[in-house]
């Protein structure tokens, strides 16, 4: 799905890209979800790692508002955010 965002309610100006998948695999739900939040597994499925290590810089809670360090573009520093959780009916990436 894609949209143009035209900077309503505060958003950037441009285009918003949404993909999913959906995929069977015959391996335990919770397994999976591991998987993929764990730091030390991260480089064999995301290419943004670059294979490298990844590292937990700092854990926000969803009540904290984050605020941009304009240092870190200089630095050349990629900044990863992930939200997941789950629960018995689904679990969430993003």
């Amino acid at each position: 799905m894609t949209r143009t965002n035209i900077g309503d309610m505060g958003e950037t100006i441009g285009v918003v890209l949404s993909v999913t998948k959906t995929i069977r695999l015959r391996i335990q739900q919770q397994y999976l979800f591991e998987f993929f939040i764990n730091t030390n597994t991260r480089s064999q499925w995301d290419v943004l790692s670059n294979n490298g290590p990844m590292q937990q810089l700092v854990h926000i809670s969803k009540d904290q508002i984050l605020i941009g360090d304009s240092n870190s573009a200089k630095k050349n520093i990629m900044l990863i955010f992930q939200d997941a959780c789950t629960d018995a009916s689904r679990s969430l990436l993003v």
